[in-house]
């Protein structure tokens, strides 16, 4: 985890998590490290209403099993991969060069209540492709033994 802080819901935020105007979300970064190297950058936000007592220690492991301790069901998610370059501040995390080809991957985790419970952005390199995929309890149980 680089941040976590709880601010006022911007009017982005209320159109995604169908929130009131003076409500509150959870904003954050974290990298995801592979073989010793920094490979992604995640920002994410998620509604304090659903998510009251989100942590460092849950944000530096499963939202999705956190999620789903909740008592909440995880439907789906909304993925979409855009090819873009890296920005300062990015390239800054990510231990490369400003302009650096990458790809921006946006995703929105829904519940099976239809209502999204996250939003990020992540940057990475590879893939071009935008789906829905349905989400895998068994494989994510089996990760978390």
């Amino acid at each position: 985890m680089l941040s976590l802080e709880k601010r006022k819901a911007n009017s982005k935020d209320q159109q995604i998590f169908q929130i009131e105007p003076n409500s509150k979300v959870w904003v954050f970064e974290r990298i995801r490290i592979v073989n010793y190297k920094i490979e992604q950058l995640e920002y994410s936000v998620m509604p304090c209403s659903l998510f009251f007592d989100l942590n460092q220690s849950v944000i530096e492991g499963s939202i999705q099993q956190y999620v789903e301790s909740k008592g909440l069901k995880i439907s789906h998610h909304i993925t979409s991969y855009i090819p873009t370059i890296s920005d300062e501040h990015t390239s800054h995390i990510l231990l490369c060069r400003k302009g650096t080809p990458m790809m921006k991957i946006i995703n929105r985790s829904v519940l099976n209540t239809g209502r999204v419970f996250e939003y990020s952005e992540i940057a990475a390199i590879d893939y071009s492709v935008t789906y829905i995929r349905p989400y895998n309890r068994e494989g994510q149980n089996f990760r978390a033994l």
